[in-house]
């Protein structure tokens, strides 16, 4: 039906605006659509604009070049979020692993080693306890006085540690009262804690199998200062007769800050050691600085979470001594755990606040020769020709009377059908 669609007006404006190197109006079809039929104004570079007799609804939206990247970008956004969140729980569920285990390792490591420094004292002591002095001196009645002869200093000289200035060398009676002392020189010093010390230790059992072996003290407290005994027993004939003890101090000095700094290093940054009695009464750092025992840490038999007033939320872990009331405790900050778990997620945030700001940068600045209306549709659907033909086709069916013949036929096979036996009546002639 090509001469319809060559009388019609709308055909001759549509091909004379294209080859006069206009706008096409194709560009448009809906547009174009609706100027055929006499509901808008016709085509100008103007957006249309409506009759007011013409019933259609315009809804203004963005247009598609501006509305896909903000679809793409909002849904990457959505996938790097989800995608962002799982990561970052397994990311952290990972790291609290791995630091529960750290923890755990390290205070058995320092466990074992302070057991190990515990019995390194053993020959060293052994060999004051059977020093002929000594024994000479345990068998002598006691006296309100400590002994200063030569021998008996002479045999606990041997136990001083070089740079050590305050620790005390002594020998006791079976009781805890203390026959001689060497301190730098031998002295008579004495101090109600360390007597209560004395009487405690003294007062264990030792049975015959533990003469060659040290036994360790509680840690306690004397002003601002902390201590803990080392105790070996002094065998005569099979039975003891008295003990070597050890006093150390856990001071804040030179060597004690650089040994300290030392263990951190190995440990790594941010972790604290601590030694606690078993019983609790009391903990304090490498160098004598008391501390405050966590409830929770005390209770816990594993690896535990736990809030420190003074340090915040802690990951700690603890270890007892083996052969002495003593546990190793290592504490590390939460937040040094899931520093490269926050890490990771503040980059995916940042990579997410980029992808949203260049689709909102697409959709308001649409750059030069993107989508104009009409150019993202079919290649023929809709234009202004193929609409043309279809309202031509429509006048023509009527006017040339090409219904007439479908219809007498479709009656005169329906008449013949319904003379024929066993046919029931037929309908949609």
């Amino acid at each position: 039906e090509s001469h319809e669609i060559a009388r019609l007006p709308f055909a001759h404006s549509w091909a004379a605006s294209c080859t006069s190197g206009a706008r096409c109006p194709g560009s448009d079809p809906t547009a174009s659509f609706l100027a055929a039929e006499g509901r808008i104004e016709p085509w100008s570079d103007a957006t249309p604009s409506l009759r007011p007799d013409s019933g259609v609804t315009v809804v203004v939206e963005l247009p598609l070049g501006r509305k896909l990247p903000l679809l793409i970008s909002g849904l990457i956004l959505l996938v790097l979020i989800a995608a962002s969140g799982a990561a970052y729980v397994e990311v952290e569920r990972s790291a609290m692993t791995t630091a529960t285990e750290r923890v755990t390792a390290l205070a058995q490591q320092l466990a074992t080693l302070t057991k190990a420094s515990v019995v390194a004292r053993g020959p060293l002591m052994k060999r004051a306890a059977t020093d002929s002095a000594v024994r000479r001196l345990l068998r002598s009645p006691g006296t309100s006085f400590l002994d200063a002869s030569p021998g008996v200093g002479a045999a606990l000289e041997r136990l001083v540690i070089p740079g050590d200035s305050t620790g005390v060398i002594e020998v006791w009676d079976r009781a805890g009262h203390p026959r001689a002392r060497f301190e730098t020189t031998v002295v008579t010093k004495s101090d109600p804690a360390d007597d209560a010390q004395r009487r405690m230790l003294a007062s264990h059992e030792s049975p015959g199998s533990a003469f060659d072996s040290v036994r360790a003290g509680p840690f306690y407290a004397r002003g601002d200062s902390v201590y803990a005994w080392y105790v070996l027993p002094v065998a005569d004939a099979g039975l003891a007769t008295g003990f070597i003890a050890q006093r150390a101090k856990l001071s804040r000095n030179a060597a004690s800050i650089s040994a300290e700094r030392g263990l951190r290093e190995i440990m790594g940054p941010g972790i604290d050691l601590y030694f606690a009695n078993a019983n609790d009464s009391l903990r304090t750092t490498t160098t004598g600085r008391l501390s405050a025992q966590p409830r929770e840490l005390a209770d816990a038999t594993g690896p535990i979470t736990y809030r420190d007033p003074v340090t915040g939320v802690m990951l700690g872990a603890k270890a007892a001594v083996a052969a002495t009331p003593w546990i190793i405790q290592v504490a590390m900050p939460r937040s040094i755990v899931l520093a490269r778990p926050l890490a990771f997620l503040k980059r995916m945030s940042v990579m997410a606040l980029v992808i949203l700001a260049i689709g909102a940068l697409l959709a308001t600045d649409t750059p030069d020769g993107g989508f104009e209306r009409g150019d993202h549709a079919t290649t023929f659907g809709g234009s202004p020709p193929l609409a043309a033909a279809a309202l031509a086709v429509l006048d023509a069916i009527p006017r040339e009377g090409l219904l007439e013949s479908p219809r007498a036929l479709g009656a005169h096979i329906a008449a013949r059908a319904t003379n024929l036996s066993g046919v029931a009546p037929v309908s949609g002639a």
